[in-house]
C-alpha cells in the first residue's frame, strides 16, 4: 500500500520529531509543524490523510484547520492530549476521530494509522463506524 500523508503539529519539538521518524520508519509521509500559522499555511497547500495534534498548542485553530482538511480532503483527525477525556470528547464535533492521552503509546498510533490505511478502500459508512468505533479511548 501507499504511504499516508500525515500532518504533524506540535510546539514541543522533541516530541515532533520523535513522532515524525517513528511515522517515517513505518514509511509515512510526515509533514511536520511546530506553530499553527505554519499548519495552516500547510493545511491550504496540501491534501493530508491524517491530522495528529497536540491539543495544548497555543493560539488553538486545531478546529478551524481539522473542518478544513476534514471538509475538502477527508482528513482523519487524531488528538493528543493530557487533558481530561470529557473535555477531549468535546472536540469530536471539530472532526476529530481519535483521542490519545499521554502517555501516548506508538503502537496505539500504529494501530490507528493501520486502521486508515484499511479504510482507504472501504465505502463511506463502514469508514464512518471505523472513526466512531473506540472513540475517546486512550
Amino acid at each position: 500500500m501507499e504511504p499516508l500523508t500525515i500532518l504533524l503539529v506540535d510546539p514541543d519539538e522533541a516530541s515532533r520529531t520523535a513522532l515524525a521518524n517513528l511515522l517515517r520508519r513505518d514509511g509515512h509521509l510526515v509533514t511536520v509543524a511546530g506553530s499553527w500559522d505554519v499548519a495552516r499555511r500547510l493545511a491550504s497547500e496540501k491534501a493530508f490523510e491524517i491530522l495528529i495534534s497536540e491539543l495544548s498548542l497555543p493560539h488553538r485553530h486545531e478546529r478551524q484547520i481539522m473542518r478544513q482538511l476534514k471538509d475538502r480532503c477527508g482528513t482523519f483527525g487524531m488528538l493528543l492530549t493530557a487533558f481530561e477525556k470529557e473535555l477531549a470528547c468535546g472536540w469530536r464535533q471539530s472532526g476529530f476521530s481519535k483521542f490519545l492521552f499521554k502517555p501516548i503509546s506508538y503502537d496505539r498510533v500504529r494501530s490507528l494509522t493501520a486502521g486508515v490505511l484499511a479504510a482507504r478502500s472501504i465505502n463511506t459508512p463502514e469508514r464512518m463506524l471505523f472513526e466512531r468505533r473506540d472513540l475517546c479511548h486512550s
